[in-house]
């Protein structure tokens, strides 16, 4: 599988586990109240390793359907992804990051807690950042961008030799300073 055909299959995922559909509009709307035990199960978990013992998790492997994808890769995804109330298609998720709120010109995550971010050495730490980050913006993501950088980073932990701009350290960096340099040119 592509790293977008896993992004849609997570995002249908979520769908099913927060009780949302789109409507005739195309509009996401919650419908239902999903699989809320399954989700707050994931909320709970501190670490990737806590999340591949849970029924949320192989619910997402088995719309997945692929045996090649790291399985802590993707506890870290069904965990952030079990934390995000809205899923924001617009924009990438360092963007979101990045992007100074209404009144405001200082972005939700600070330059060094993104570096923290994307330089994170275990996957705990990686698993954390994501959560602590994903608070700092309501709990708002694109679902597809932050599965695609999870994939990456986990794809550049694995092979260090990657090529720099597939690496998910390159991609988040420019959408997230790429902003931040909008930001300042906005209030200048």
């Amino acid at each position: 599988m592509t790293d977008n055909e896993i992004g849609y299959a997570v995002l249908n995922w979520w769908k099913d586990l927060t009780g949302r559909q789109n409507d005739s509009d195309g509009v996401l709307k919650k419908t239902n109240s999903g699989r809320t035990a399954e989700r707050a199960e994931l909320k709970r978990c501190k670490s990737p390793e806590h999340i591949i013992g849970l029924k949320g998790y192989h619910r997402l492997r088995s719309y997945i359907a692929d045996d090649s994808i790291n399985p802590e890769a993707l506890a870290v995804i069904a965990g952030v992804c079990s934390h995000i109330r809205e899923h924001d298609s617009l924009n990438e998720f360092p963007l979101l990051l990045a992007k100074a709120v209404q009144g405001k010109i200082t972005p939700p995550l600070s330059e060094g807690r993104f570096k923290k971010l994307v330089t994170s050495r275990t996957s705990t730490e990686f698993y954390t950042g994501l959560r602590r980050a994903l608070q700092l913006i309501n709990n708002t993501g694109n679902i597809l961008s932050l599965t695609k950088g999870i994939l990456l980073w986990y794809r550049a932990k694995s092979n260090p030799v990657i090529n720099v701009q597939d690496s998910m350290l390159f991609q988040w960096s420019k959408d997230y300073y790429d902003q931040l340099l909008k930001n300042e040119n906005k209030n200048n």
